[in-house]
């Protein structure tokens, strides 16, 4: 049986016929990136890469636990971290292994910037890498899972952001990039991630920021991986990093979350990966939705959370946006998408007006899932809206306005009031459930 025919069929027996249809139908005719192809960098670009001097160096500590990893893959990593066109690295090897076959492999490596810590003890995923987390000096750290690879750029970009952060009077204290999937033997690469930029309520759906992941050292030492979020560890603690970091923004406080929009990370698929076979760590998913719903109580979100139709995604357990709505007073409003026969016409918005899933039809999920996921929005559409009751005379007046010429502009009139309440200090969300 093939790969795609059991997902189907796990997919049918989880949500039912109608919904297996229309994924299906979404899956063969839209085709998201089904050509991809990696295109790394040019070597005269790696080569300028190599010769830039920034402002202040700037090290960084790439932990990586490993646990009686496979020779091959090793190496593999371990070259894609020498290969880094910006050479200012510790690679910090948290090796739990009962055997001596990761400490050989290190062994063969001439390299005083690949550090070799052994584990007394495997302690789960969290507390191995923890060790590692402890015992880096760099100012920033990242995470590398031990079979995985990093694009020779990867670092290059990370430290291009810092820099420019800086120069804007900021501190980025956490830094994510886009990614993609690669084949057992590294000789295929597939499923390219291109992510948005930070959405805290996307976040609360799926660990859409997962690798390559970078945090001020400081940041990620305080918070640490927690041992009862194992399988969903790194999940559990973006969730509260990124919180940290907007709590210090609501303080005054000029630090920052970015997005690099470019694949700096290779995510190796095989057998027994999550990234091929999702309902083989079941248990990580479960986590995962552990997780959410610790993030939902540190905000005082009273609510359960349900998983979604895919493994790895989730959403809160409510009947109705008015429900969702009285769980946090900060929550303006909440829109959902506008349809003309079966197809979006409106819903979430960009500052431009431009309608983000305009087209798509109202059963498909759109890509990554998104058009159906819990999201913050810059704008969205007055004419599905949700607002708190303090918020209705200004939503009644926008409406007002809205009908005193006989071609209302809803675009025009959702980004005025929008932007109103967003003045006032209330966020915006867009949730098609």
């Amino acid at each position: 049986m093939s790969k795609n025919l059991t997902k189907v069929i796990r997919y049918f027996k989880k949500n039912g016929i109608m919904n297996t249809f229309y994924a299906v139908i979404e899956r063969v005719f839209l085709a998201y990136h089904k050509n991809y192809t990696y295109i790394a960098p040019s070597e005269e670009k790696l080569d300028d890469q190599r010769k830039t001097v920034f402002s202040e160096p700037i090290l960084f500590s790439i932990v990586v636990p490993t646990y009686e990893t496979k020779e091959t893959h090793l190496r593999e990593m371990i070259e894609s971290v020498i290969s880094q066109t910006y050479g200012h690295w510790e690679l910090i090897l948290a090796d739990a292994s009962s055997s001596t076959q990761v400490k050989n492999v290190v062994e063969t490596y001439r390299d005083e910037r690949i550090v070799y810590k052994k584990l007394a003890k495997n302690a789960g995923i969290s507390e191995n890498t923890n060790e590692g987390i402890l015992a880096a000096k760099g100012e920033y750290i990242a995470l590398l899972d031990h079979d995985d690879l990093l694009t020779p750029d990867a670092l290059y970009e990370m430290v291009s952001v810092i820099e420019n952060e800086k120069n804007a009077g900021k501190i980025a204290k956490v830094i994510f990039s886009d990614e993609d999937k690669c084949n057992s033997d590294a000789s295929r690469f597939f499923a390219p991630h291109f992510k948005m930029g930070y959405n805290k309520e996307l976040l609360f759906t799926n660990n859409y920021i997962c690798h390559f992941l970078v945090c001020r050292a400081e940041l990620m030492k305080e918070l640490l991986l927690r041992k009862e979020f194992d399988g969903a560890q790194d999940f559990d603690f973006v969730l509260r990093a990124t919180s940290y970091v907007n709590k210090e923004k609501e303080n005054g406080e000029q630090v920052s979350i970015c997005h690099i929009p470019k694949v700096l990370y290779h995510w190796r698929c095989h057998e027994n990966s999550t990234a091929e076979n999702p309902e083989s760590k079941m248990y990580a998913y479960e986590a995962g939705k552990r997780a959410v719903l610790a993030a939902f109580k540190e905000l005082g979100r009273n609510i359960k959370v349900i998983h979604g139709k895919h493994l790895g995604f989730y959403q809160p357990k409510v009947d109705a946006k008015e429900e969702l709505l009285s769980a946090d007073e900060k929550i303006g409003c909440i829109g959902g998408a506008v349809y003309k026969g079966n197809k979006v016409i409106g819903g979430a918005m960009d500052e431009k007006g431009n309608v983000l899933y305009k087209g798509l039809h109202k059963k498909f999920e759109g890509y990554m899932n998104r058009a159906h996921l819990m999201q913050s929005a810059y704008a969205v559409d007055i004419r599905n809206i949700v607002v708190c009751e303090k918020l209705e005379p200004v939503l009644a007046e926008t409406l007002d306005a809205c009908k005193i010429s006989n071609n209302p502009d809803y675009v025009k009139a959702s980004l005025e009031f929008c932007e109103k309440i967003k003045n006032m200090g209330y966020e915006i969300i867009y949730w098609e459930p």
